[in-house]
């Protein structure tokens, strides 16, 4: 019988630099969680860091992503919920979930005065955030955790 091996994919330069700064993200995620999914609230599973917001929405690009503001710690359950529900609960989750990391990222960035740029009621958490994102871009505020 034949085996076929794959050489291991090397970490690009861009990976190997976030590394750090995800590790400690991930740290934060589950200090700030105290052990409870930060989405039902249970406390006898395990968590997995989430992306609140996904890596694959247009307009919220790295660092801002993976920042630990719109991260979250979640039950599997609560995570695929997020990512993929479609019924109403699940979709009132991952507003909840999604409009509380935008005020958190508002106040870590210390931008209560501008805030009601972004938060009217006719938009989605995502057209919130994606709001505040390419304000930051425009006035080049960074997150002051990131190198």
């Amino acid at each position: 019988m034949r085996t076929l091996s794959r050489p291991l994919r090397q970490k690009g330069a861009v990976a190997t630099r976030r590394e750090p700064w995800l590790n400690r993200t991930r740290g934060i995620l589950m200090r700030r969680s105290g052990g409870r999914c930060e989405g039902c609230g249970r406390r006898d599973v395990p968590l997995d860091p989430a992306h609140v917001f996904g890596r694959g929405n247009k307009g919220i690009g790295e660092p801002w992503c993976s920042c630990p503001e719109l991260m979250a710690a979640l039950c599997r359950e609560c995570h695929n919920d997020i990512d993929q529900g479609t019924q109403p609960d699940q979709v009132e989750l991952r507003e909840h979930i999604r409009w509380t990391a935008f005020w958190r990222l508002i106040a870590r960035l210390n931008l209560a005065g501008v805030a009601t740029r972004f938060d009217n009621l006719d938009r989605t958490a995502l057209e919130a955030i994606r709001a505040l994102v390419r304000y930051c871009d425009a006035e080049h505020i960074t997150h002051p955790d990131y190198e």
